[in-house]
């Protein structure tokens, strides 16, 4: 190529860069040490950008310390029309109940499931909620219309069949709330609460009332979790929301609002297990944090992220505790500088994520967004771990939303998404992995 027409084509990359229609002949040749400096600047502006992205994404993966384990995680649909969708209890031998869907000639039935293994899967009869289900597969739940009916059932061999028990004489519309793995379970009658052991015989749990109930109307009362002591715990909520208070049961102590925080910081108890060590939500100034407690050293631990809402559900006998956290606004008052510069770099990275195939980076960020936005955790010895880190590359999940139950065992379950779809999982640690 000549000179001259080098010249041409350069005159007509500047004009085009410029926008201009015509190129006029008496522009100067571009040199070549201009357009090298030009090309310079170019490169120097894209390569700092890659550098500010690859930063961020380092800071997205350092966030999060590395899980102390690794995980199978499990699909709960056994691919033939029968999928657990919000699985509720998982037992110490793998076993999970839920309400899901069964796939049948005219569309979707909602039913309650029952996974026993082996992609063995079971429809609960009459039962749309399972509320849990203990080690001699005997599960509670209830219907899915008012008035709410509680039912008893039990899986013998590849059958579910219907259980009996004193406590279906009780009045009005009657729920299971929470179960200890051996038979006891916790039962709403009308506006009573009632201890039912594996036999069907009851005892009513006496509520008296606390100091909130007695300074406020509509208060409501909830049980989450009973222990193999048959201890009990829950908490107290209503209108005014700084007024919670975690409550605890004992069929010798009754009814009672144990001393955890002075009145300054709200809390509830979640979840208790079989050495009585309770976990709980308590509210700060900004964002909410997790303890743990018992009646012999009252406060053990507390773990609070200012940027994040935690939401403690179920701790294990090993003190393992799983849940969901999702970003702290704060109270939409005072969003820290921080989180705006990370909001900022956030639809940066979605912007370069946007240059590359859609299918690499979906399960990062899937096309549909579900109406609850959360990531399920893992809590153990002092440190808050991500689920979501377990998800290999490549595979169908595309997050992990909220975890529900950890067995001794270690395995978790929960609900996460598929293709932008809610699904349950079962996540159990590879072999070793405890």
């Amino acid at each position: 190529m000549g000179s001259a027409s080098l010249q041409l084509y350069l005159r007509i990359g500047v004009h085009v860069t410029m926008g201009l229609s015509t190129m006029s002949t008496d522009q100067p040749p571009v040199s070549y040490s201009e357009q090298r400096n030009s090309l310079r600047t170019f490169a120097g502006i894209g390569i700092l950008v890659l550098v500010l992205l690859s930063g961020f994404w380092v800071y997205r993966q350092s966030r999060w310390p590395e899980l102390p384990r690794e995980y199978e995680i499990l699909d709960l649909s056994n691919g033939e029309g029968m999928r657990i969708a919000e699985p509720r209890d998982l037992s110490e031998r793998g076993d999970v109940v839920g309400s899901g869907w069964i796939q049948s000639g005219t569309g979707e039935a909602r039913a309650g499931l029952a996974y026993v293994g082996d992609n063995a899967y079971l429809a609960v009869p009459g039962i749309w909620y399972p509320t849990h289900i203990d080690e001699d597969r005997l599960i509670d739940g209830y219907t899915g219309a008012t008035p709410y009916v509680a039912i008893r059932a039990k899986i013998v061999g590849e059958k579910v069949l219907r259980a009996t028990g004193e406590w279906l004489d009780l009045p009005g519309s009657k729920l299971f709330f929470a179960g200890n793995g051996h038979g006891d379970s916790v039962l709403r009658a009308s506006e009573e609460f009632y201890l039912v052991d594996a036999n069907g015989h009851y005892q009513e749990m006496l509520l008296p009332e606390t100091d909130s109930s007695k300074n406020g109307s509509n208060r409501l009362i909830y049980f989450s979790d009973i222990n193999e002591k048959q201890i009990v715990v829950g908490g107290e909520f209503g209108p005014d929301t700084r007024s919670n208070e975690g409550l605890i049961w004992s069929v010798t102590g009754g009814l009672r609002v144990p001393e955890i925080y002075d009145a300054s910081r709200q809390c509830n108890l979640m979840s208790i297990n079989d050495s009585n060590v309770c976990v709980g939500l308590f509210k700060a100034d900004h964002g909410e944090g997790i303890f743990f407690w018992n009646e012999s050293e009252k406060l053990i631990d507390e773990y609070l992220d200012h940027y994040l809402n935690l939401r403690p559900i179920k701790i294990n006998n090993r003190n393992q505790v799983v849940g969901l956290f999702c970003e702290s606004n704060l109270g939409r008052e005072g969003v820290p500088i921080q989180m705006l510069r990370l909001n900022l770099l956030e639809r940066l990275w979605r912007k370069f994520l946007s240059l590359f195939p859609s299918t690499w980076v979906s399960r990062f960020y899937p096309e549909s967004t579900p109406e609850f936005v959360a990531n399920a955790f893992l809590y153990e010895n002092g440190i808050l771990y991500d689920l979501n880190a377990a998800i290999p590359w490549g595979s169908e999940w595309d997050r992990l939303l909220y975890a529900i139950d950890i067995n001794d065992r270690g395995q978790i379950i929960g609900v996460g998404l598929i293709d932008g779809h809610e699904r349950g999982f079962l996540m159990t640690p590879v072999e070793g992995g405890l």
